[in-house]
């Protein structure tokens, strides 16, 4: 994960993304605060900006109340989108 690291990713972001990949399943928030260890803020924090960045995908659900479960996008495929937001980038700029 240190790729993520030199994207600038936080080590909490970087915790959060890593326990969705190891568990290979959809989960709530609150199975996401017990298995990476962190706190609510720290989580839900981490997966805005990993849902931004496209590297995580959430799904609503129905029961009591509604509620998200997030999904990891595939490593590869999260790098080969942000590597083509980066080009837009860049031919912006020439």
């Amino acid at each position: 994960m240190n790729v993520l690291k030199k994207l600038g990713f936080k080590k909490t972001e970087i915790k959060v993304y890593s326990t969705l990949l190891e568990c290979k399943k959809e989960m709530s928030i609150k199975e996401i605060i017990k298995k990476a260890k962190v706190s609510e803020k720290s989580a839900r924090n981490a997966l805005k900006k990993l849902l931004k960045e496209n590297f995580v995908t959430r799904k609503l659900f129905e029961g009591k109340r509604l509620f998200y479960k997030y999904k990891p996008v595939p490593i590869k495929t999260a790098w080969e989108d942000f590597k083509k937001r980066i080009e837009k980038i860049i031919d912006k700029t020439k």
